[in-house]
């Protein structure tokens, strides 16, 4: 009898290694195209000519940003490509920055300072701000282009330059661009590395294909940088589905696309940084909103669903039955654990070097590869919360001391 079931353990072991690993090459795969498809604008690349410079205006929502706005701005005015005016626009904040925008302004001729009004009831925070500082930079009728970016950042003095000619390069609409995130503590990193596996199976092989075709509605989008086509930023403006959307800067992205404009993103890690989450509870807050409003928009709940179980599946779960093999081990000896310690190791060894890889592409730490098992379950537990709050009715979501849903 144990010798049939070693047989079938034998078979099983075997026939799930198989599709483990073409499942680890298809992935691998994913990550080829998306190098090839998505542009690098590097520090050290030769600055591309560029004969006509446009006119580019800058807008920067700002809720309790004060620690912020002085390095921001500052990156702005040194840009190889200047600003012909940057509007910030203070969004309700309860700190200082109010007061270190109207001393900024005294040395910066190109900053304007704009409250926001009163929001209307029907617009979420950061979208109403983004609409009062797009309306009073398009009112001037000056700019070509639009730069929407946060207050939490900072801009290589090249990166305005590359970007504009890179949208004039791949004939684009509009360019958002993926950013360095410095000052980031290690649970919060651990925490967006496991989002970011999640979603790579929300959105499949063809996403980084699909965000650049105009007749698809898919769209990547970094509220770091946004450089639109003040045409295309008139048209997306009007769009329905804007005013409440919680993924503000995606749904942006989604309503250009809509009006018939083409975008792309790119890596701009070298280029561009943002500040990130102190801990790994800051940074759940911060991207549970973001992952909130995949609940319908992005995906059903059916689909967010697969892909937690996906990611369990084939990431997290072997990583955990290597104890198990242990166990068999002891109980029955090694020889009727080798073929599970087979198929498990080498799954184990594939994912850990495709998370290598990954990690490198999105500018992660190396160890992050080893550490994400663990972090990927509290996550998909927490990710498994949101979906039962959204298809019972009890989504609520807090950001900035705002509640939106």
């Amino acid at each position: 009898m144990a010798g049939r079931w070693d047989k079938w353990a034998l078979a099983l072991n075997g026939i799930a290694a198989a599709g483990t690993l073409a499942g680890i090459a298809l992935s691998w795969w994913q990550l080829d195209r998306a190098t090839v498809l998505v542009p690098h604008p590097r520090a050290d690349d030769p600055l591309p000519l560029m004969p006509a410079p446009p006119r580019v205006a800058v807008v920067i929502p700002a809720r309790d940003e004060a620690a912020h706005l002085a390095a921001c701005l500052a990156s702005l005015a040194a840009q190889r490509l200047t600003p012909t005016a940057i509007w910030v626009v203070n969004d309700h904040s309860t700190d200082a920055t109010l007061p270190v925008l109207r001393q900024l302004a005294e040395t910066l001729p190109t900053l304007h300072v704009v409250d926001a009004p009163q929001r209307p009831p029907d617009w979420a925070g950061k979208n109403w701000a983004l609409h009062v500082g797009m309306t009073a930079a398009l009112a001037t009728g000056a700019p070509d282009w639009l730069l929407l970016t946060d207050a939490d950042t900072w801009h290589h003095p090249d990166l305005l330059w590359r970007a504009a000619a890179l949208v004039d390069e791949m004939g684009l609409d509009l360019l958002t661009a993926m950013p360095a995130v410095v000052h980031e503590g290690a649970g919060a990193t651990l925490v967006r590395a496991a989002i970011g596996e999640c979603l790579s199976f929300l959105y499949g092989a063809d996403y980084p294909a699909s965000t650049r075709d105009p007749r698809r509605p898919q769209a990547m989008a970094a509220g770091q940088f946004i450089l639109v086509r003040a045409v295309a930023a008139r048209g997306g403006l009007d769009r329905d589905g804007l005013r409440d959307a919680l993924d503000d800067d995606r749904a942006f992205v989604m309503a250009v696309k809509a009006a018939g404009y083409r975008a792309s993103f790119a890596y701009a890690q070298e280029l561009l940084a943002t500040e990130g989450y102190p801990t790994a509870a800051a940074a759940w807050r911060g991207h549970a909103h973001h992952m909130a409003a995949s609940l319908g928009t992005r995906a059903t709940p059916a689909q967010a669903l697969r892909a937690v179980v996906g990611t369990v599946a084939a990431l997290s779960l072997p990583f955990l039955a290597l104890a198990q093999v242990g166990l068999t081990a002891r109980g029955r000896g090694w020889r009727a654990a080798w073929p599970a310690l087979a198929h498990w190791g080498s799954h184990a060894l594939a994912v850990t070097l495709l998370r290598d890889r990954a990690a490198q592409q999105a500018h992660l730490p190396r160890w992050t590869a080893l550490a994400a098992p663990p972090s990927a379950l509290i996550v998909q537990a927490l990710l498994l919360r949101l979906i039962w709050q959204h298809a019972t009715g009890r989504l609520r979501v807090t950001w900035k001391g705002r509640r939106y849903r």
